[in-house]
């Protein structure tokens, strides 16, 4: 487990772990195989504490609205796929749905994310950003709300300044979010890409908690190249070169081919060249 944590993965380590080597595991296996399915197996589960008491309760107008709503949302895209004429009735259904809240309640962050998300995959980010951003303001836990209004930043910020010359207050408005979405669960890759490349592209001095994070993606995305590359460069450019350097061995064991395997055979080179 050691040697696949640090991503050391191959026949070698296998051999060494194992005492054998591909074909051998496999015709040792394949010799095993009769007997395994002769052979039964009884695994008795551990005993467990008894469950508590569940309580019922009527569901509010306000879930209601967000599980209906939701669930139209998620309709469009396989609609807009398979039957692209009918995906304007169900932007307008699902949008229907989500404002038919009487204004006292309609401030409800949950139903503004739904909002949001649903004018994303409408196509319309300007009408999506607001309810966004509200909810958004409102800590929601939600990591795909902060990822597109990460994506909605981010695509207005190469308009605005196209040669990465952004000035700070634009780049913080870019990573607040971002840092919000990878402290919460579920990890989406998209995040954590977008994350490394934005440190990356605006030259942001990370801190030191700041490399836990980017450890964190590559760690929860480790096949993932976007990552990879990004953690790598964000090392060496920071003067961090034994990190770097681990992630080009990584790298290098992972990406086996290709233009990935070639970029990662430069930054060996280039750590080759650093003193």
């Amino acid at each position: 487990m050691q040697q696949l944590a640090a991503a050391e993965t191959g026949e070698g380590v296998f051999q060494t772990c194992f005492g054998l080597n591909y074909v051998e595991a496999e015709q040792a296996l394949r010799r095993y195989l009769p007997t395994a399915v002769k052979r039964t197996f009884y695994l008795a589960p551990p005993r467990i504490a008894a469950p508590g008491a569940i309580t019922f309760r009527e569901a509010t107008v306000t879930e209601v609205t967000q599980l209906k709503g939701r669930l139209e949302r998620l309709e469009i895209p396989y609609v807009r796929r398979v039957y692209p004429m009918f995906a304007e009735r169900y932007i307008a259904q699902a949008r229907k749905t989500l404002t038919r809240l009487s204004s006292s309640q309609d401030h409800d962050p949950r139903i503004m994310a739904e909002l949001g998300l649903l004018e994303c995959e409408a196509g319309d980010d300007i009408a999506a950003e607001p309810w966004l951003q509200q909810a958004a303001a409102a800590k929601i836990i939600y990591p795909r709300v902060y990822a597109e209004l990460a994506r909605i930043t981010y695509t207005r910020m190469r308009e605005t300044y196209p040669h990465d010359n952004a000035p700070p207050e634009a780049i913080a408005a870019l990573l607040e979010p971002l840092s919000e979405a990878h402290a919460q669960s579920p990890a989406l890759p998209g995040i954590h890409e977008r994350l490394c490349e934005a440190w990356l592209r605006y030259g942001v001095k990370l801190t030191p908690r700041e490399f836990e994070m980017v450890d964190e993606s590559v760690r929860l995305f480790p096949r993932r190249f976007r990552i990879l590359y990004a953690a790598t460069l964000l090392n060496l450019g920071q003067g961090r070169t034994e990190p770097a350097r681990n992630l080009v061995a990584r790298g290098l064991s992972v990406f086996s081919e290709g233009d990935e395997q070639a970029r990662f055979v430069q930054l060996q080179h280039a750590l080759e060249a650093t003193p």
